[in-house]
């Protein structure tokens, strides 16, 4: 493989991955503090976190996405995010089911190849 093609790549990859990282927690953030606040029921925090963690992705990748290889860079930074998010589930809860792995890997993915393909079709 090319130094040179592989280079602008990962970097827009790991770019991603970041201001996603960064974005969703920001998010999440605000969203507690918006039940905490309106003291909302906690049952509404899992389908808004899932929608929080979209946003992120899909937003993160049409930014920092671009050029060529959209799917596959896509599907890359979601997996890569969902691996990141995993970690801190970790560190901060002390473990998740295997299943719970498997379902955030393909749904990042998905939504990480969708906004991919997204940023390549987009002119910026």
């Amino acid at each position: 493989m090319n130094k040179s093609l592989s280079q602008p790549f990962f970097k827009s990859v790991l770019t991603a991955v970041i201001f996603s990282v960064v974005f969703f927690t920001a998010l999440s953030f605000l969203h507690i503090l918006i039940i905490e606040l309106f003291s909302l029921p906690t049952s509404i925090a899992k389908p808004v976190n899932q929608f929080v963690k979209a946003i992120s992705l899909f937003s993160a990748g049409l930014l920092c996405l671009g050029g060529d290889k959209g799917l596959v860079k896509g599907a890359l930074f979601g997996v890569l995010f969902a691996i990141a998010l995993l970690i801190f589930t970790v560190c901060f809860t002390g473990g998740v089911s295997f299943l719970v792995v498997v379902v955030e890997v393909i749904f990042s993915s998905l939504i990480g190849a969708l906004s991919g393909i997204a940023a390549v079709n987009f002119k910026k």
